[in-house]
C-alpha cells in the first residue's frame, strides 16, 4: 500500500510537470509567431499563407519535440497539423480559457496505439481570436505505470512472505519513491537534470532516467525554440526593411511625377508624365506579384515533357539571347513543364539582362531517376562578392532589379524533387537537378 501511495503521488508529480511543459510550449510558440502578420496573410492569401504558417509552426513542433502545433483561429479556422485539431471540439472550454487569456494545459488522454498524449492552449499575443495549441507525449509516465504494475505482483508475492521481510521491501521501495515524488515536484521548466538524483532500486532508477531525459530534452527545446525565434526576428526584420525599400522607390517616383502633373500646362508634357507614371504603377504591380508568390504553395502537376521543346519555346521568348542545347533532343521526364519553364526562363534571363547573347544548355548527368542539366552563359559572369547571395531574398545589382528570381527558382526546383545551384562563376554556370518520374 504504501509503494502504491508512493507510486501515484510520482505519477501527479510527472502530469503536474508535464502539464507545465506543455503550457511553456504553447507559450514558446506564441513568443515566436506573435509578430507575424497572422490576420492579414489569412485574408490575403487564403491556403498561401495556410501553408507559409502551417511549416512554421511544423519547424516549431519539430523543435519542441511535439507531435503537433496549431494556430486555431475564429470561425473555427485551423492552420497547421494538417488542417484538423482533433482535441478542439472536446476541450473548447479550455480554448476560451486560453482566449480569456489564461494559459491551459488539457488533460491526459490515450490514442489509438495506447500512448499518453497531453495539450495546452495559449492565446496568440496580439491577435484577437486566435488560440495556439501545442499536443505534447507523456511517454515518461509510461515507466510509471510499468513501477506501479511490477509493484502490484511485488504485494501479492511479499503477502506470503513473512512481515520482517514486506517491512524490508516497502522500506527499500517507498522511501525512494517518496523521494523521487519530492524531486519531481519540485522540478520546473529550466530545471537541470541532475536535479533529479540516482537510484539504486532498478525500477525507481528507471523512472528516474526518464525525468532526467525529460528535462534535458525541456532544456534543449527551450535553447532551440529561443534561437529559431531569434532568428525569425531577424529575417522578419530584414525582408520587411527590403520590401519597404523595394516598393518605396517606385512609390517616391510616383509621387514625384504625380506633383510634375499638377504644375504642367503643355499638353504633350502631360501625357509623357502619364505615360511614365503608368510604366511605375506596373512596376509596382510586379513587385506585388512576386511577395505573393513567396507565400504561394507550390503543388507540381506532372505529365511528360519533351525538354528539347520547352528549352526551344522558352528561348525565343528572351529577345537578344541565342539557346544552344547539347543532348536533348528526343529526352523527355515526367515533370511539371510550367515550373521547370519558369526556372529556364529566369536563367535566360539574368543571362540577357546581365549582357550575355548566348546559353548553353545541357545534359551533366543522366542517371536511373534524375536529370542533372547545366546552363552556362557568355555573360560577364557573378563577382566572387555576390556569389554567396545569389540565391538571398531581396538581393540585386541591377537598379531595376527586384532580387526575387533566382531564390524563387531554386524554390521552384525544390519543389519539383530537386535542385538548382550555382558551380561557376565565369562563365556564370547552374546545375538544375531534376527527377525524371
Amino acid at each position: 500500500m504504501m509503494a502504491r501511495l508512493s507510486a501515484e503521488g510520482a505519477r501527479a508529480a510527472v502530469e503536474a510537470a508535464l502539464a507545465d511543459q506543455l503550457v511553456a510550449q504553447a507559450g514558446q510558440a506564441d513568443a515566436a509567431l506573435r509578430e507575424l502578420p497572422v490576420e492579414v496573410l489569412v485574408a490575403m492569401g487564403g491556403d498561401r499563407s495556410a501553408a507559409d504558417l502551417s511549416a512554421r509552426l511544423d519547424a516549431l513542433g519539430a523543435g519542441g519535440g511535439l507531435r503537433g502545433a496549431a494556430l486555431l483561429g475564429p470561425d473555427g479556422l485551423v492552420v497547421g497539423n494538417g488542417g484538423r485539431w482533433l482535441p478542439g471540439a472536446a476541450e473548447q472550454d479550455l480554448i476560451d480559457q486560453a482566449l480569456a487569456g489564461r494559459p491551459v494545459a488539457g488533460p491526459l488522454y490515450r490514442d489509438r496505439s495506447g500512448e499518453l498524449y497531453g495539450t495546452a492552449y495559449h492565446a496568440l499575443t496580439g491577435h484577437p481570436g486566435f488560440v495556439v495549441a501545442v499536443e505534447g507525449s507523456a511517454a515518461t509516465l509510461g515507466a510509471i505505470d510499468a513501477l506501479e504494475r511490477d509493484q502490484r505482483r511485488a504485494a501479492v508475492a511479499s503477502a506470503a512472505l513473512a512481515a520482517l521481510l514486506g517491512a524490508v521491501l516497502a522500506a527499500l521501495v517507498s522511501g525512494p519513491l517518496s523521494r523521487l515524488g519530492r524531486e519531481l515536484s519540485a522540478a520546473r521548466p529550466g530545471t537541470p537534470p541532475d536535479a533529479i538524483g540516482e537510484y539504486a532500486v532498478r525500477e525507481v532508477r528507471q523512472v528516474a532516467a526518464a525525468a532526467r531525459q525529460l528535462l534535458a530534452a525541456i532544456q534543449e527545446r527551450d535553447a532551440e525554440l529561443q534561437e529559431n525565434h531569434r532568428r525569425e526576428v531577424e529575417r522578419l526584420n530584414r525582408m520587411a526593411a527590403e520590401i519597404a525599400h523595394e516598393v518605396g522607390n517606385p512609390l517616391n517616383a510616383v509621387s514625384l511625377s504625380v506633383e510634375r502633373l499638377a504644375t504642367m500646362d503643355d499638353v504633350q508634357r502631360r501625357a509623357r508624365v502619364v505615360a511614365r507614371l503608368r510604366e511605375q504603377l506596373a512596376e509596382l504591380s510586379t513587385i506585388v506579384d512576386r511577395l505573393r508568390d513567396l507565400t504561394r504553395p507550390l503543388s507540381p502537376d506532372r505529365a511528360m515533357v519533351d525538354l528539347a521543346e520547352l528549352v526551344a519555346v522558352v528561348g525565343e521568348e528572351v529577345p537578344g539571347l541565342t539557346v544552344q542545347m547539347e543532348g536533348l533532343d528526343g529526352l523527355r521526364i515526367v515533370t511539371d513543364r510550367a515550373m521547370v519553364a519558369e526556372i529556364i526562363r529566369n536563367l535566360a534571363l539574368n543571362a540577357a539582362q546581365a549582357g550575355a547573347r548566348r546559353l548553353d544548355v545541357e545534359v551533366a548527368s543522366l542517371q536511373p531517376g534524375l536529370l542533372v542539366l547545366s546552363l552556362r552563359d557568355d555573360g560577364p559572369g557573378i563577382p566572387e562578392d555576390q556569389a554567396e547571395q545569389v540565391f538571398s531574398w531581396f538581393h540585386t545589382t541591377r537598379a531595376t532589379g527586384s532580387g526575387l528570381g533566382l531564390p524563387h527558382a531554386r524554390r521552384v526546383a525544390q519543389a519539383l524533387g530537386g535542385r538548382l545551384e550555382l558551380v561557376e562563376l565565369r562563365p556564370a554556370t547552374f546545375l538544375l537537378s531534376l527527377p525524371t518520374s
